[in-house]
């Protein structure tokens, strides 16, 4: 199951590759997606799941024009679907596309407790709630 969440559902391919880790109170991805064009990729992050999809543009026209006796690198889309393994501030995230590789940075959140005082109820005052409560349900 976990297994699903870090490399993507099982519907999808293992394109682009993705490393993830963590680095001085941030977490980082990098996918290495060669041939694609910033303007191409979306990232998003829903709920605590990062979202990278995208596609590599077809060959240009010029390179059409040549003979070519094998084709692998072919335009494709691509889309794969990540957990975000520990808090994060997604407001802070950043994203960079660098010689083939989209490295997505977030800074992670520390875990605050905050504590909420208990005040003293006032017992009249429960006295009388009970009462409106009472007499409002004898009214349905």
């Amino acid at each position: 199951m976990m297994d699903r969440f870090f490399f993507g559902s099982a519907e999808s391919s293992m394109w682009p590759p993705v490393d993830i880790f963590e680095n001085e109170g941030f977490i980082v991805y990098e996918a290495d997606v060669p041939g694609a064009e910033p303007e191409d990729i979306t990232v998003k992050v829903v709920g605590e799941l990062l979202i990278i999809e995208g596609k590599r543009r077809e060959l240009p026209e010029e390179s059409k024009a040549v003979n070519y006796i094998c084709i692998e690198r072919t335009a494709r889309s691509f889309r794969r679907v990540l957990a975000i393994p520990a808090p994060v501030d997604v407001l802070s995230a950043t994203s960079l596309y660098e010689r083939g590789v989209l490295t997505v940075r977030f800074a992670k959140i520390q875990n605050r407790v905050h504590c909420i005082p208990v005040k003293r109820g006032d017992n009249e005052m429960s006295l009388r709630l009970k009462r409106e409560v009472v007499d409002n349900d004898r009214t349905e």
